[in-house]
Protein backbone atom coordinates (compact mmCIF):
# COMPACT_ATOMS: atom_id res chain seq x y z
CA UNK A 1 0.00 0.00 0.00
CA UNK A 2 1.72 3.46 -0.78
CA UNK A 3 -0.04 7.00 0.47
CA UNK A 4 0.37 10.25 -0.21
CA UNK A 5 -1.10 13.61 -0.01
CA UNK A 6 -3.25 15.03 -2.95
CA UNK A 7 -4.18 18.86 -3.12
CA UNK A 8 -2.37 21.22 -0.53
CA UNK A 9 -0.82 20.63 2.98
CA UNK A 10 -3.82 21.94 4.45
CA UNK A 11 -6.46 19.92 3.32
CA UNK A 12 -6.49 16.40 4.61
CA UNK A 13 -7.25 14.83 1.22
CA UNK A 14 -4.73 11.89 0.46
CA UNK A 15 -4.51 8.87 -2.29
CA UNK A 16 -4.01 5.43 -2.02
CA UNK A 17 -2.63 3.00 -3.98
CA UNK A 18 -3.20 -0.41 -2.79
CA UNK A 19 -1.74 -3.78 -4.62
CA UNK A 20 -2.22 -7.42 -4.34
CA UNK A 21 1.29 -8.74 -4.24
CA UNK A 22 0.47 -12.20 -3.11
CA UNK A 23 1.17 -13.53 -5.94
CA UNK A 24 4.66 -12.28 -6.00
CA UNK A 25 5.22 -13.43 -2.38
CA UNK A 26 4.05 -17.05 -3.45
CA UNK A 27 6.86 -16.65 -6.38
CA UNK A 28 9.57 -15.77 -3.44
CA UNK A 29 8.65 -18.42 -1.58
CA UNK A 30 8.80 -20.89 -4.13
CA UNK A 31 12.42 -19.47 -5.49
CA UNK A 32 13.22 -20.00 -1.77
CA UNK A 33 12.45 -23.34 -1.75
CA UNK A 34 13.63 -24.80 -5.15
CA UNK A 35 16.92 -23.44 -4.38
CA UNK A 36 16.95 -25.09 -1.29
CA UNK A 37 16.16 -28.23 -3.38
CA UNK A 38 18.93 -27.32 -5.35
CA UNK A 39 21.49 -26.82 -2.79
CA UNK A 40 19.88 -30.34 -1.44
CA UNK A 41 21.04 -32.00 -5.07
CA UNK A 42 24.39 -30.27 -5.40
CA UNK A 43 25.19 -31.52 -2.20
CA UNK A 44 24.29 -35.37 -3.03
CA UNK A 45 25.83 -34.77 -6.43
CA UNK A 46 29.34 -33.80 -4.77
CA UNK A 47 28.81 -36.43 -2.71
CA UNK A 48 28.43 -39.42 -5.59
CA UNK A 49 31.56 -37.87 -7.46
CA UNK A 50 33.92 -38.06 -4.79
CA UNK A 51 32.56 -41.82 -4.27
CA UNK A 52 33.21 -42.17 -8.13
CA UNK A 53 36.82 -40.42 -7.62
CA UNK A 54 37.68 -42.67 -4.53
CA UNK A 55 36.40 -45.40 -6.88
CA UNK A 56 38.52 -44.48 -10.10
CA UNK A 57 41.34 -43.95 -8.45
CA UNK A 58 41.70 -47.40 -5.85
CA UNK A 59 40.79 -48.88 -8.95
CA UNK A 60 44.13 -47.54 -11.22
CA UNK A 61 46.46 -47.70 -8.42
CA UNK A 62 45.56 -50.87 -6.99
CA UNK A 63 45.08 -52.67 -10.76
CA UNK A 64 48.20 -50.84 -12.07
CA UNK A 65 50.76 -53.48 -11.26
CA UNK A 66 48.69 -56.39 -12.00
CA UNK A 67 47.47 -55.35 -14.93
CA UNK A 68 51.49 -54.58 -16.08
CA UNK A 69 52.75 -58.20 -15.07
CA UNK A 70 50.10 -59.84 -16.88
CA UNK A 71 51.30 -57.48 -19.98
CA UNK A 72 54.22 -58.37 -19.75
CA UNK A 73 53.96 -61.72 -19.59
CA UNK A 74 51.44 -61.59 -22.67
CA UNK A 75 54.12 -59.93 -24.35
CA UNK A 76 56.84 -62.53 -23.60
CA UNK A 77 54.61 -64.96 -25.09
CA UNK A 78 53.96 -63.26 -27.93
CA UNK A 79 57.68 -62.90 -28.62
CA UNK A 80 58.72 -66.46 -27.73
CA UNK A 81 55.16 -67.96 -29.27
CA UNK A 82 53.55 -65.86 -31.79
CA UNK A 83 54.96 -67.78 -34.82
CA UNK A 84 53.63 -71.32 -33.47
CA UNK A 85 50.15 -70.01 -33.08
CA UNK A 86 47.22 -69.32 -35.89
CA UNK A 87 43.65 -68.41 -36.07
CA UNK A 88 42.09 -67.45 -33.16
CA UNK A 89 44.60 -68.12 -30.42
CA UNK A 90 46.93 -65.82 -32.50
CA UNK A 91 43.93 -63.35 -32.43
CA UNK A 92 43.65 -63.67 -28.85
CA UNK A 93 47.57 -63.74 -28.18
CA UNK A 94 47.64 -60.51 -30.37
CA UNK A 95 44.99 -59.13 -28.36
CA UNK A 96 46.34 -59.20 -25.06
CA UNK A 97 50.43 -58.38 -25.76
CA UNK A 98 48.42 -55.05 -27.31
CA UNK A 99 50.20 -52.18 -25.67
CA UNK A 100 46.83 -49.87 -25.74
CA UNK A 101 44.57 -53.31 -25.05
CA UNK A 102 41.53 -53.10 -22.82
CA UNK A 103 43.43 -53.33 -19.42
CA UNK A 104 45.31 -50.11 -20.56
CA UNK A 105 41.87 -48.03 -22.25
CA UNK A 106 40.28 -49.31 -18.24
CA UNK A 107 42.78 -47.70 -16.32
CA UNK A 108 43.72 -44.47 -18.22
CA UNK A 109 39.48 -44.16 -18.51
CA UNK A 110 39.50 -44.41 -14.70
CA UNK A 111 42.81 -41.77 -15.15
CA UNK A 112 40.38 -39.83 -17.24
CA UNK A 113 37.79 -39.84 -14.68
CA UNK A 114 39.50 -38.49 -12.32
CA UNK A 115 41.11 -35.55 -14.21
CA UNK A 116 37.82 -34.07 -15.64
CA UNK A 117 36.49 -34.70 -11.63
CA UNK A 118 39.26 -31.90 -10.56
CA UNK A 119 38.69 -29.95 -13.84
CA UNK A 120 35.82 -29.77 -14.58
CA UNK A 121 35.75 -27.51 -17.43
CA UNK A 122 38.12 -29.75 -19.09
CA UNK A 123 36.33 -32.44 -21.66
CA UNK A 124 37.74 -35.80 -21.48
CA UNK A 125 39.52 -36.56 -24.32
Amino acid sequence: MTIWPAGNVSSRTYNAFIADISDRVQSEKNIRLLHAELVANSLQLEQSNQGLKLSSYSISHDLRAPLRHIDGYARMLHEDAADTLTGEPRRYLDESANPRGVWEHSSTTCWTFQDWDENPGNEAK
